[in-house]
């Protein structure tokens, strides 16, 4: 952006943290995602359960456009 690298020593990357027990799982975390891949990946999350709790921008005039959305999901562990 504006000639500068931008990366996960930023800020701009995704994580996911994990707690409970397989009958009772909890998993909140962070996307970042370019703003074309915003609704695509909301759809996907939301499809399977996870809730949205917050979609919001890190920066200004970037190019490509980045946003941050983070989710949160509980219930027994799948797979």
């Amino acid at each position: 952006m504006h000639g500068v690298a931008i990366n996960d020593t930023m800020g701009v990357n995704t994580w996911a943290a994990f707690a409970g027990r397989d009958d009772n799982a909890v998993v909140d975390g962070d996307f970042a995602v370019m703003e074309d891949e915003l609704q695509p990946c909301l759809k996907a999350l939301r499809a399977e359960g996870i809730s949205i709790v917050a979609i919001h921008s890190h920066m200004t005039h970037e190019e490509p456009r980045i946003l941050f959305f983070h989710y949160w999901a509980a219930g027994r562990r799948s797979g």
